[in-house]
């Protein structure tokens, strides 16, 4: 496989994250809201599960913009960080595998899409076979 796929990788799981930050954050938070606030809860409780609510779409923010670094390095022929993306592989497979498990259906596809990032992520460090060799 080549850099340019491995880049391409890198950088559609980029967008996917970092669009999927934003969707998280603003229509996400409200639907969960929403059906939150027709529950009796406390102030205090919605305040805690919106700061929670608001770091997850922080942190995918912030894998993005670190996946989308390494695909425009990818892109330029430089050297990327693998491991740092492997980390961030790992946990967005186990986070969408849990979350397919554990779930009630409802949101499978948006589960699974964690896996198919993930899956995106790894696809993009994956080390080159080296032909020839031996």
């Amino acid at each position: 496989m080549t850099d340019r796929i491995r880049a391409l990788a890198l950088l559609l799981a980029a967008a996917l994250l970092i669009l999927g930050a934003g969707a998280h954050a603003v229509k996400g938070w409200t639907l969960v809201g929403e059906v939150l606030g027709a529950q009796p809860s406390s102030a205090g409780l919605m305040g805690v599960l919106s700061a929670g609510w608001q770091l997850g779409s922080v942190s995918l923010l912030a894998f993005g913009l670190l996946v989308l670094v390494a695909g425009l390095a990818r892109w330029r022929g430089q050297p990327v960080a693998s491991a740092m993306l492997w980390i961030v592989a790992a946990a967005l497979v186990s986070f969408g595998i849990g979350a397919v498990l554990l779930g009630d259906r409802t949101f499978f596809y948006f589960y699974f899409g964690y896996v198919v990032i993930g899956g995106l992520l790894a696809l993009g460090v994956a080390p080159r076979a080296e032909v020839g060799s031996g």
